[in-house]
């Protein structure tokens, strides 16, 4: 296996193709990279969506964006990375592609987890991460397998003072005051199995309006139903946010009260701009995907006995239908700032 010096590295590659909050997830490792290597240039290689998120990161050089696509859309990539002409490669994803992409790099340093059949690429072997461990903990180790120090342990996204702006604007178009308290909720998410029911949403969000809390009702292109549900069921309308994008609706996001969503992309962009999150979660692993200790940062998991089943679709969903309102509602007057 081999092994370098730190002034041997002037050019870096991540490698983490997706999803949302997993690539905010690696924001500290980028952080503890720039600060070991200030001098070095830091690439990261993921999916379109994703990448949006290390727009204005000032640990990140750039980012290369990667679809699916044919294997013609992907010796171009290759071709891009290696003209990049990288010294070390970081595989934090581990898999088919992602491996075959480190191996292909042209870096003089390839490392990643031992997997069978995806590790022949690398030189250097990654030691297996403990069960259980949370996300961060499991990039912590990484970096200090690779001999660099973890101090920063926070997830972070930057935003513009413009996206700022133009999130204020918003909010005051839609009659939303300056010192008005804002609860936003996200009803939706990835898989069936991970939202928690749209009547309680519903009836928190009106339970929160009597108590004097604007509501704001959050969704991506793919919540449309989910949302719309949502809306419907609510006796008091609440406020669309329609920042447009994704870093338009983090935009939106900061500036609330308290966030209730789920356990998605959503929940970890809500902590990374410091906005008070209350999170319900069903078939995932919170010790795992939730590794923030920040009190203001809370979730609710009623687990069963078939937990974490980690399914995706799930016919009685007994973990989420037995989240309560009440159970919501009294974590977000707790965290609520």
């Amino acid at each position: 296996m081999k092994t370098f010096q730190k002034e041997e590295i002037k050019r870096i590659l991540v490698v983490r193709l997706r999803f949302i909050g997993d690539v905010l997830l690696t924001t500290p490792l980028l952080k503890n990279l720039k600060t070991a290597l200030p001098e070095a240039k830091i690439y990261y290689m993921t999916e379109k969506a994703p990448a949006r998120i290390l727009d204005c990161n000032p640990n990140v050089t750039g980012t290369i964006e990667l679809e699916k696509g044919s294997i013609l859309e992907m010796l171009r990539t290759v071709k891009k990375i290696r003209m990049l002409k990288f010294d070390l490669a970081i595989d934090i994803f581990g898999n088919p592609r992602s491996s075959l992409l480190t191996a292909f790099s042209g870096a003089k340093y390839r490392a990643g987890w031992q997997v069978r059949g995806r590790s022949k690429g690398y030189n250097i072997i990654l030691p297996p991460s403990k069960a259980k461990s949370s996300a961060l903990k499991v990039y912590e180790d990484v970096l200090a397998s690779l001999g660099f120090n973890t101090p920063c342990k926070h997830t972070e996204l930057f935003l513009t003072s413009c996206e700022k702006a133009e999130a204020e604007k918003y909010y005051s178009v839609k009659g939303i005051l300056k010192n008005d308290r804002i609860i936003g909720l996200q009803p939706g998410a990835s898989w069936p199995a991970k939202i928690w029911k749209k009547k309680g949403f519903a009836a928190l969000g009106d339970r929160l309006h009597k108590e004097g809390y604007k509501i704001v009702l959050f969704g991506g292109p793919k919540d449309r139903h989910t949302t719309k549900e949502v809306y419907e069921l609510m006796k008091t309308k609440p406020i669309l946010a329609n920042g447009g994008s994704l870093r338009a609706d983090a935009a939106l996001i900061e500036k609330l009260n308290c966030f209730v969503t789920n356990d998605h992309g959503p929940m970890h962009i809500s902590v990374a701009v410091g906005t008070p999150l209350v999170a319900v979660f069903g078939p995932g692993e919170p010790e795992i995907w939730f590794p923030y200790e920040d009190k203001k940062y809370v979730f609710i998991q009623n687990r069963q006995k078939c937990a974490p089943c980690r399914k995706k679709e799930c016919e009685d969903m007994k973990c989420m239908e037995s989240v309560s309102v009440e159970q919501v509602y009294e974590k977000v007057r707790a965290v609520c700032r």
